[in-house]
């Protein structure tokens, strides 16, 4: 008995060893991304900032905006799209800007809701796929962009930049004056892409927090630093003139891929073969919010906050609130 229980014990060792062996190899990857987040982190804190100025908020609103295309692709988005748009537009810190939302013709409700903007004077055009849904996103986005020239062929404007975001976005208001800043000088810029608060207990939605937090906090930085390529995250992103329309010399006019159901990874290492030049930014701004006493007070008092410009989004589990309410505890 006492020879069956050495033998247990030797090879729970054995295990043990071989397990922490497996660990040790499948996080090497992850430590070396951490070092070189760190070194970069050290690099810029120590040798570039004392030595440039840091972005301020005065030189985004100093750049004379440019005309932006905004492309949304919506398949069965009735419930959220009307105050998704209606919270862009009045949130937003930028003026010169249409949007191109694409509905289906089998989805008559997520329509209505795009034409009620549109009578409203809204600055919302509903582009009509014409076949139905659903289709993958990058058919979507094709004739999106194929609406977005006949638009500017009537109405003798050229877009400069075009802008991809989601029915379920939570967009900061300095996300387009950065685009602004940055275009064209860079062709492609991705802002971060963050998921909104969750509960403990909602498992799923706190998987896409912890993914997206690594991803846009470290992943993306260290393969910018490595590479100097970027996969696009289809929302949050920004793209030149000049990169569309060379996307769209070298495939007959069609700008995303529709064999490829990741069309915004795919797009982003496209520009990348024919040399266009790209950023990953994060941006953080000082902003002085008010904060409202208890119920029985009516003073109030401001604290400042540090707000990183970029996207929040809706992931699994996310409690159905109206997003206008989401707006306001995000930004």
């Amino acid at each position: 008995m006492s020879d069956a229980i050495a033998y247990l014990l030797v090879a729970c060792q054995l295990l043990t060893a071989v397990v922490g062996v497996v660990f040790l190899v499948s996080g090497i990857d992850d430590l070396f991304i951490d070092i070189c987040y760190l070194a970069r982190v050290l690099y810029k804190r120590l040798l570039v900032a004392p030595r440039y100025p840091a972005l301020r908020e005065q030189a985004l609103r100093a750049r004379p905006e440019q005309p932006i295309a905004v492309m949304i692709p919506a398949w069965q988005e009735s419930s959220v799209i009307r105050q998704m748009l209606l919270n862009t537009r009045s949130r937003l810190d930028y003026t010169n800007y249409v949007i191109f939302v694409g509905t289906y013709p089998n989805d008559p409700a997520t329509a209505r809701e795009v034409d009620g903007l549109e009578e409203v004077g809204a600055c919302v055009i509903r582009v009509t796929v014409p076949h139905p849904g659903p289709t993958n996103k990058a058919d979507c986005l094709n004739w999106i962009y194929h609406a977005i020239r006949r638009y500017e062929a009537v109405e003798g404007i050229a877009f400069q930049i075009f802008v991809m975001q989601d029915c379920e976005d939570v967009i900061h208001p300095l996300c387009y004056r950065l685009f602004n800043y940055l275009i064209p000088r860079k062709d492609m810029v991705q802002l971060p892409v963050l998921s909104l608060e969750r509960r403990w207990c909602e498992f799923t939605g706190g998987h896409y927090l912890d993914e997206f937090a690594q991803l846009h906090y470290k992943d993306l930085v260290v393969r910018e630093l490595l590479d100097r390529s970027l996969p696009a995250a289809g929302v949050g992103v920004a793209f030149s003139r000049r990169a569309l329309a060379a996307v769209a010399a070298a495939n007959r006019g069609e700008i995303f891929s529709t064999k490829s159901l990741t069309e915004d990874y795919d797009f982003g290492f496209r520009l990348k073969r024919l040399g266009m030049r790209q950023i990953f930014v994060k941006f953080e701004v000082e902003r002085e919010l008010v904060v409202r006493g208890d119920a029985e007070s009516s003073s109030r008092r401001t604290r400042r906050v540090r707000e990183l410009v970029g996207v929040r989004e809706y992931f699994p589990h996310a409690r159905l609130v109206p997003p206008g309410l989401v707006v306001r505890l995000a930004y």
